[in-house]
């Protein structure tokens, strides 16, 4: 209520895992529980008409492939605006690098930043850095089918795909910047950051 006085429309939320236990125990965020989110979600969305961003990190140290479905079921209830979606990079010096160091998943003397964010540094036991791409892509199917028109589903898996392959994504982002039927289509499908405004 206090949230919609103040005349805000969206709230950010750092989701990054659906696993209670991860965030818990790896995250370090507050407690709060799957079903709190969830009925928040609903309640900003529905009594309040505030839109909700969720911004979601794959491929974390420690991360399982059933932490990740989590993730996906808790956003497929919750239903946000719209999601970021990054895959975990290890910034050297942060607590989470540190931790992937210790786990014997990174070498930090040959850690070059590339695509970070959209390319899978880690390859976890029973979640590869090939699945972890995979979900990556995917994520908008999994989340938003059956929600959204299916033509903005598959446009958001596009630019996951394309993100997730950096040499295609620079020459789309090229062809996009000179040709104007792909600037107008990127604008129809709020490839531009409105989307989240």
């Amino acid at each position: 209520r206090k949230i919609k006085a103040a005349n805000l429309l969206t709230i950010n939320i750092g989701l990054e895992s659906g696993s209670e236990r991860f965030r818990k125990d790896v995250l370090i965020r507050p407690p709060y529980t799957n079903d709190e989110l969830i009925e928040f979600c609903h309640l900003a969305r529905e009594e309040y008409g505030l839109k909700i961003v969720f911004f979601v990190l794959l491929g974390l140290p420690g991360e399982t492939l059933a932490d990740y479905r989590e993730t996906v079921r808790v956003s497929r209830a919750s239903q946000p605006h719209n999601a970021y979606v990054s895959i975990f990079f290890p910034y050297l010096g942060t607590d989470l690098a540190t931790i992937a160091i210790n786990m014997g998943l990174i070498d930090p003397d040959n850690l070059t930043p590339g695509a970070e964010r959209s390319q899978a540094t880690l390859s976890l036991p029973g979640f590869s850095s090939r699945r972890i791409r995979f979900e990556y892509i995917v994520f908008w199917w999994r989340v938003y089918r059956g929600y959204w028109p299916y033509l903005k589903v598959f446009a958001h898996m596009g630019r996951a795909f394309l993100q997730a392959h950096p040499k295609m994504y620079s020459l789309y982002l090229y062809l996009r910047n000179n040709v104007g039927f792909l600037m107008d289509l990127s604008n129809k499908f709020g490839f531009t950051g409105k989307e989240y405004k």
